[in-house]
């Protein structure tokens, strides 16, 4: 299935790959690097720190989901989009070629419905200029008539709406500052008014952020079914071109996602 993805997302050659694994090889070593210094005693984080569960919950809404997804959007709208429509871009050109005719006008007049206008046609050819568009974040649903996958400007939408909403959810939680809420609050306060439960929420916040075992637990158990849900995806709405005519390696992905769910989904039942 890699070569699918590396198609569908504009690595067209050896030497993209070659530029792609020098980047994630020398990323890979700054964070070995990082790992290794943060556990010397002078940068080793404090106990409080860990502790902090509002502040780390920001970072990775905001972080990890948020401005990772708006980066991916970007790839897709500047490299992924114009080379499904036989448009080469690379870091000689990326400055200076356009991903829309329009460029930010549309963005900055709030006319954001033009990012939308002229997509693909139903005729179109994947990383041919015959039948395409010059939309570039669209909602047609459905797949590419040619290559049996999700629309790329459809999923680059996807991707920008859930960059938005996660970091306006990185804002959500009580930090340094007064605003926000206090997870410990909220659960103390959920208290059922019958009395039938007893305290309710009372010290669950306590219990959660002194355990790790609870944390893994909670954590292992989100990302298993989230694999689960990858395994079920990656055939029934093929984000990758011409995926769903190649059976053998649609079923080695399923059974592959599948399998590793299993796995963490038994850690999370251990912990």
């Amino acid at each position: 299935g890699v070569y699918q993805w590396w198609y569908t997302i504009g690595l067209r050659s050896n030497q993209d790959l070659y530029n792609g694994s020098l980047f994630l090889i020398i990323g890979s070593a700054v964070c070995l690097f990082a790992g290794w210094l943060h556990l010397q005693p002078k940068f080793q984080p404090s106990l409080s720190w860990f502790k902090n569960a509002e502040s780390r919950l920001n970072h990775h809404l905001a972080g990890l989901f948020g401005v990772s997804s708006l980066a991916w959007t970007g790839h897709l709208v500047h490299v992924a989009i114009p080379e499904s429509r036989g448009q080469h871009v690379r870091w000689s050109n990326f400055l200076t070629t356009l991903p829309h005719p329009q460029g930010l006008t549309p963005f900055f007049t709030g006319n954001w419905a033009a990012y939308a206008e002229n997509p693909d046609s139903s005729s179109h050819l994947f990383s041919k200029a015959d039948g395409a568009g010059s939309a570039i974040l669209t909602f047609l649903g459905g797949f590419h008539p040619q290559t049996q996958s999700l629309w790329l400007t459809d999923m680059a939408h996807h991707h920008l709406a859930i960059a938005v909403v996660f970091i306006v959810a990185g804002h959500m939680y009580k930090t340094n500052f007064g605003i926000g809420h206090s997870i410990q609050e909220i659960l103390d306060a959920h208290t059922p008014p019958a009395g039938g439960l007893g305290a309710g929420h009372k010290g669950l916040f306590d219990t959660l952020n002194n355990s790790l075992h609870f944390q893994l637990g909670l954590a292992l158990a989100s990302v298993g079914t989230i694999c689960s849900l990858v395994a079920q995806h990656m055939y029934s709405l093929s984000p990758y071109a011409f995926l769903a005519q190649d059976f053998t390696a649609q079923a080695a992905l399923y059974t592959h996602h599948q399998y590793i769910a299993g796995f963490i989904l038994c850690g999370a039942f251990a912990h």
